[in-house]
């Protein structure tokens, strides 16, 4: 047993190996991260079948050498193959997105309601669907709700599909716009900043030429570095 848990799958550690969740547009790009993955656990013949269940039970080894061939006992080998499959289980339900794993638990319950005998109606398909929504797509299931007749299961999903990629591409439309306008903000404030920088810096040399060259009456030089004539000390004007 000990041999065989080793080989569990940690479903945590898919996440720093497969980066893309399945989506209903990139099955491709996500079965090229995924099936490797599981082959490198050689975990993949659980997926793909090449490694079935063992038998559910055994011969007794007990009484292998008795005439009783019929006594047998549970197989512990399937309790092990149990344990895996779930892991992998697990571990390829975290590499889904909501939307996918959403019409995964959707039709696992229609199929059992109709393997008991009591298959579910489309009106409450649509019931279940809808109820299971957030917030965020109450236009369209208002949208839905209100119609008269009832939308095909396969309509139903194409609208909420559409729905779905407005949303997307509104978020993405409204990012870029809150960039620009951040980076249009900060280039603002860069050149205030500069401006600004080289008015202080203008200002400051203006203060500094007019404290080396006095402009006064009283501090005027002639071209041959002396001071001009000085005027008559008399008080009186002259006639």
């Amino acid at each position: 047993m000990a041999a065989s848990s080793s080989m569990f799958v940690n479903p945590a550690n898919i996440q720093s190996l497969v980066t893309v969740k399945l989506t209903k547009d990139n099955y491709l790009l996500w079965k090229t991260q995924v099936v490797p993955y599981l082959r490198g656990q050689r975990i993949f013949g659980f997926v793909d079948g090449s490694n079935p269940p063992p038998p559910i039970t055994i011969p007794n080894p007990e009484t292998a050498t008795s005439s009783d061939t019929t006594a047998e006992i549970p197989n512990p080998k399937l309790t092990t193959w149990y344990l895996q499959d779930q892991v992998v289980l697990s571990t390829s339900v975290s590499s889904l997105s909501e939307g996918i794993l959403a019409q995964m638990k959707m039709k696992s319950f229609a199929d059992t309601l109709a393997a008991i005998g009591q298959p579910l109606l489309d009106q409450e398909f649509t019931a279940y669907l809808l109820g299971g929504l957030d917030t965020t797509y109450d236009a369209i299931v208002t949208s839905i709700s209100t119609r008269i007749d009832q939308m095909p299961t396969e309509e139903m999903f194409s609208h909420l599909l559409n729905f779905e990629l407005r949303l997307e591409q509104h978020n993405s439309t409204l990012e870029a716009t809150v960039g620009s306008a951040n980076v249009a903000t900060r280039q603002d404030l860069r050149s205030r900043d500069r401006k600004q920088h080289q008015y202080q810096r203008s200002s400051h040399l203006q203060y500094r030429g007019r404290g080396r060259h006095p402009r006064g009456r009283g501090n005027q030089f002639s071209s041959s570095g002396q001071f001009p004539p000085s005027q008559s000390n008399n008080p009186r004007p002259t006639c």
